[in-house]
């Protein structure tokens, strides 16, 4: 049975997302983590880890009886360099839009604004006009002269996208490309381009999101805002150390209404013990992610002019028992759930682009034999 795998750096940390390369629809396998070595520098803490995140592969594949295919990275927001263009490009004399030709005004634009040593990871068309109609695909089947075309570009450095195919090359693994952070984000709730929809990454170093409009593609990110900055504030508002404030937070906090008071004996930082109830510890946490989550709708808002669809949110706090209904007592949009809600990262994410690229598919005119009769008997006569 073959599986494909994704892989993502978090906080000294590594998440790999397995599923099966050969199902469409997005069931989930399972998301395991572990510690590895840390350095700034992505490619750097890949190479010193390669050999360790093998070994984490060859025990899943132990355990679930399968063998792993084609290896996803996600490539973090600083490695990456994104850039939304538009250009009218010509395609000669009149023609009907065929693969070819999709394939030739995507290469035309990456030509011309990407530099000579970066690699494309991702050219997604977010609008084009053709004939003065606009679509937000390139239709094939279309007669057209050009076509002016807005579309998101991500590149990372060539000698980047090398290396990484070397260093997978030498542990005997396929290296299956790249899937951008942000893409990876969305990718975890949506198969299909949404407009006015958005998705919240609460991470522990920083929170992110990325919302789709009809014009744009969004990122934006907070990194004073992530889970580990609560826990530091825990930590200092009971005179606690990071480490024991971390486990409490594993071990306690939950969203889901506890029906009887406990209290925990903790060590204080400087000596002594305290006793904390779990509804205090809870209530401190629950404000904290409220207050973030509040924050970052308000920036969600105003980036969709105030047309927000529905919100989704991926992370930790996804497999916090009672999460979902805590959300919805503390947003007044709708709330999308992921597709698992137990996938603690974008990782799951970036499986599932790598496995499909929706949202860089070349799409055919769905109208019917009829309609484009009538739509090529409008024109001519």
């Amino acid at each position: 049975m073959k599986f494909n795998c994704a892989i993502a750096f978090d906080s000294g940390g590594v998440k790999l997302s397995l599923a099966d390369s050969k199902k469409k629809s997005p069931a989930f396998s399972r998301e395991s983590e572990g510690f590895i070595e840390y350095h700034k520098d992505f490619l750097v803490k890949l190479t010193k880890n390669s050999e360790k995140i093998n070994q984490m592969i060859k025990d899943a594949e132990k355990k679930g009886s399968f063998s792993v295919g084609s290896i996803f990275m996600e490539l973090p927001e600083e490695a990456a360099e994104t850039k939304i263009v538009q250009e009218v490009v010509p395609l000669g004399a009149e023609k009907k839009i065929q693969y070819k030709d999709v394939k030739f005004i995507k290469k035309y634009l990456e030509d011309k604004f990407l530099e000579w040593d970066q690699a494309c990871v991702h050219n997604i068309v977010i609008s084009c006009k053709i004939n003065g109609k606009s679509h937000n695909y390139l239709p094939l089947g279309l007669r057209a002269k050009k076509v002016e075309a807005k579309v998101m570009l991500t590149a990372v450095k060539s000698k980047i996208y090398k290396d990484t195919e070397d260093i997978f090359y030498n542990i005997d693994r396929n290296f299956g490309g790249f899937v951008a952070s942000r893409i990876g984000i969305f990718s975890s709730v949506f198969s299909e381009k949404k407009i006015n929809q958005a998705v919240i990454s609460f991470d522990f170093e920083s929170c992110r999101f990325v919302a789709f409009d009809k014009d744009d593609f969004y990122f934006y990110e907070e990194p004073a805002k992530g889970l580990g900055k609560i826990i530091e504030d825990f930590s200092e508002h009971f005179s606690l150390n990071q480490g024991l404030a971390r486990e409490i937070y594993d071990r306690y906090v939950s969203f889901k209404e506890v029906p009887y008071f406990k209290e925990v004996a903790i060590k204080k930082q400087g000596g002594g013990y305290t006793k904390l109830s779990t509804q205090t510890i809870n209530m401190f946490f629950r404000e904290k992610i409220r207050s973030i989550i509040q924050y970052l709708l308000q920036k969600v808002e105003k980036f969709l002019n105030y047309e927000v669809h529905s919100v989704s949110f991926v992370g930790k706090l996804n497999a916090k028992e009672g999460f979902y209904g805590f959300l919805k007592d503390s947003v007044s949009c709708a709330i999308a759930p992921s597709f698992q809600k137990s996938a603690a990262s974008s990782c799951y994410g970036c499986l599932l682009y790598g496995n499909s690229r929706f949202l860089e598919i070349d799409r055919r005119d769905n109208r019917s034999l009829a309609q484009r009769f009538i739509h090529v008997y409008n024109e001519y006569f």
